[in-house]
């Protein structure tokens, strides 16, 4: 009887660890494949990509339960999957606009303008593809999604060092 209980409370405790690592895992690689209750509850703008696999993934920030940058988890995802992204978008309610696609990677970063005397400040997207290490960025005025400025960016000097393009930039799996 108490080597069962014993049995038993082993494989209670294996189990428990799985499943801690299961949320552990899930912590920092869920993404989301749809337009669900949560983002239509939020009302603003995201974007969103297609995966190799032909899925599709939206941003969702702040989703409880998960690492709340919604790129980093996409990011983890799609080298733990062996996935690469084969467009990406933006998104206000209906109107969608088609920002790029690359063979070679994303760059994705958030944007605020404003200034002295301004009633508010302006928020973009900052989305860019990659091509022979050179970021082509459009800027993604949100929520209107309105392209209203572009410029190319090196995926590899000094300034992408500083300003941490490692956390920004989801290169294609090559394998």
């Amino acid at each position: 009887m108490e080597h069962q209980r014993k049995e038993r409370l082993e494989e209670m405790i294996v189990s428990i660890d799985q499943r801690t690592n299961d949320e552990a895992s899930n912590y920092d690689s869920f993404v989301c494949t749809s337009y669900d209750d949560f983002l239509q509850d939020k009302d603003q703008a995201v974007w969103y990509v297609t995966l190799s696999d032909g899925s599709s993934v939206f941003q969702d920030d702040d989703r409880p339960g998960f690492e709340p940058i919604a790129w980093l988890r996409l990011k983890n995802h799609c080298e733990i999957n062996k996935l690469n992204i084969t467009g990406i978008f933006v998104k206000f309610r209906s109107h969608v606009e088609f920002s790029g696609s690359s063979d070679e990677g994303y760059f994705f970063r958030r944007k605020a303008l404003g200034g002295w005397g301004m009633e508010k400040t302006d928020q973009y997207y900052v989305i860019g593809t990659i091509k022979d290490g050179v970021i082509h960025c459009k800027h993604w005025k949100i929520p209107e999604v309105i392209c209203d400025e572009e410029d190319d960016r090196d995926a590899f000097d000094e300034d992408a060092v500083k300003f941490k393009y490692e956390d920004v930039i989801i290169w294609s799996n090559k394998d």
